[in-house]
């Protein structure tokens, strides 16, 4: 199936102008003292419409794929559950109210967000590699380097809270053997995935929108 011609999608330049205007509009907002607890409210309903986009835009869809984005989506739900009650996977911490509404400690939307980045890393990666193992592991890279500037916001922004306000050197170790297994279970059970540039772009846009709130926080 191709929802670009079933559902007449516009050419992927045109969302994605779109997207590059929201998270610069994010990016002030979040960095502003009155606007910030809206745009705080906004990230998990971000996460779910830019799921919903690369979704869309994702062709060749199959039962294979839909079994990998949902071992995906459960998987990353499991081991931030486990992460969260056993300290085991990630070190000590606790979700804050800024991602909304939570199951068991964790709130559904973190399911989404791993399969957004395991998703968007594994095209990346795709591009510019052939074997799986080396596709996992520089996908598993380019996220760790998300995560660095995550980590700052999250703390900042209440997504979630350190022990002791540390981010252990677990909590990275943990991010990135979580990354490449997920990227390994994609490529191995959906095989083949066609280059999806919003799902490229998004990737990109929120590593930026990190990495630019870290520097308006820290400079």
């Amino acid at each position: 199936m191709n929802p670009q011609k079933e559902l007449r999608l516009p050419p992927y330049e045109k969302p994605v102008i779109y997207l590059v205007v929201i998270y610069l509009i994010g990016v002030v907002g979040m960095l502003t003292e009155s606007t910030k607890p809206l745009f705080i409210f906004l990230v998990p309903i971000n996460i779910l419409a830019a799921v919903a986009l690369v979704l869309l835009y994702h062709q060749n869809w199959n039962k294979r794929f839909i079994v990998a984005i949902s071992v995906v989506y459960i998987g990353g739900f499991m081991i931030e559950w486990l992460g969260v009650k056993t300290g085991l996977l990630f070190g000590m911490y606790q979700y804050d109210e800024g991602l909304g509404p939570k199951i068991g400690g964790v709130p559904p939307v973190m399911g989404l967000n791993w399969l957004l980045l395991v998703y968007g890393a594994t095209i990346i990666s795709s591009r510019l590699l052939k074997n799986r193992w080396l596709i996992a592991s520089l996908g598993a890279t380019i996220m760790l380097v998300y995560d660095l500037f995550l980590e700052d916001a999250a703390m900042r922004y209440h997504f979630w809270n350190w022990a002791e306000g540390l981010v252990p050197l677990r909590n990275y170790i943990g991010w990135w053997l979580g990354a490449f297994v997920f990227i390994s279970i994609l490529k191995l059970v959906a095989r083949s995935l066609p280059k999806n540039q919003v799902a490229e772009a998004i990737f990109w846009l929120q590593l930026a929108f990190f990495a630019c709130l870290y520097l308006g926080n820290n400079l």
